[in-house]
């Protein structure tokens, strides 16, 4: 689970959850903690609260030991629907190179929305600036930009900062 906040509305929150499967996330809604946290926060779970539903199409992880320095990206890609399809294989090929190769890439996480499948939301986890600025001079990143530029529509960036970060790590799920 992770807790982001956004860099210029401090009152704007956003939670990553990634659970096994359909049984899992029930367990977690019925579980003491979570019906606790119910009971403890009704001013954050309000009708201002938004539920995006997502397929995950990539979710990959290393264990995330949160510091200072740590790093969060939040990126939404409308892709033109034509080339969901290979956007879709050209995204998951570099996401996976960079988890293998990069140390300081620590997740990363990209699925499409349940209304609109050539949207896409892409989550990443990097150990500090210095690991996201070599990330972005890879040749894999910069064979990604070349190879996708086309195929978007509309790409946006939300600032965020880390709350809290917690994973088990070892996260490996790509959608075939």
């Amino acid at each position: 689970m992770y807790s982001v906040k956004s860099n210029t509305d401090p009152n704007i929150a956003y939670m990553v959850e990634i659970y096994a499967d359909q049984k899992a996330y029930e367990t977690h809604r019925t579980s003491p903690q979570y019906q606790a946290f119910l009971t403890a926060s009704p001013e954050i779970l309000t009708d201002h609260k938004k539920r995006i539903a997502l397929v995950p199409q990539f979710l990959g992880d290393k264990k995330v030991v949160q510091t200072p320095e740590i790093l969060t990206n939040y990126v939404v890609v409308e892709v033109k629907p034509e080339y969901n399809e290979q956007f879709k294989k050209i995204i998951i090929a570099e996401m996976a190179q960079s988890l293998k190769v990069e140390e300081g890439v620590i997740a990363m996480y990209a699925a499409t929305m349940q209304e609109n499948p050539n949207k896409w939301i892409f989550f990443e986890i990097y150990a500090n600036s210095a690991a996201y600025q070599h990330h972005r001079e890879t040749p894999h990143f910069k064979d990604y930009l070349k190879q996708t530029g086309e195929m978007l529509k509309e790409k946006s960036y939300v600032e965020i900062h880390p709350e809290f970060l917690g994973n088990q790590g070892n996260l490996h799920f790509n959608q075939p």
